[in-house]
């Protein structure tokens, strides 16, 4: 993402299972990268995770940045996805003490995940989310979209997204 003439990076640590969090880097050419002193720079916190936090998608809203993340449950066994804001790129802060999209309930096509965010906004201005669900595990995937809608300036998602 650039922000003011410079590159931004925000990555994810992996392998750490509860510990995996989002770094940052930034450049002024795309090509050599500077850590943050920081880093990590965000991991979720909240009796509705284990503190995981995987697949960052800094999306612009006005003055601020909002991440969206994927985590996993205080037991690591289902993904979800949560989102936090920022001023700076750099503090984060989660917008709810909670997820912002969840898995569908037993049997449907997101039961077993619901996770790897991406941020769209399309030419009319209506910002969608994008992500991945499956009900077996991970054997299977499908992609779908929901449109986010704002009120305070704060994303609000549909409650019963469709598969596509």
């Amino acid at each position: 993402m650039v922000i003011d003439g410079k590159v931004h990076l925000f990555y994810q640590t992996y392998g750490n299972q509860s510990h995996d969090a989002i770094c940052h880097a930034v450049s002024d050419d795309g090509v050599k990268f500077t850590r943050d002193a920081s880093n990590p720079v965000f991991h979720p916190t909240g009796d509705w995770t284990v503190g995981r936090a995987i697949d960052a998608e800094a999306f612009v809203m006005g003055d601020r940045l909002l991440l969206y993340f994927a985590t996993r449950d205080p037991l690591m066994k289902t993904q979800m996805v949560g989102v936090a804001s920022s001023t700076n790129g750099l503090t984060w802060k989660l917008l709810a003490n909670e997820h912002v999209l969840a898995n569908g309930a037993s049997g449907t096509w997101n039961s077993s995940e619901s996770g790897h965010p991406g941020v769209f906004v399309d030419q009319s201005g209506q910002t969608w989310l994008f992500y991945q669900g499956n009900p077996d595990k991970g054997r299977t995937w499908f992609l779908s979209r929901v449109p986010i809608s704002w009120s305070e300036n704060q994303p609000h998602i549909a409650p019963e997204p469709v598969a596509h």
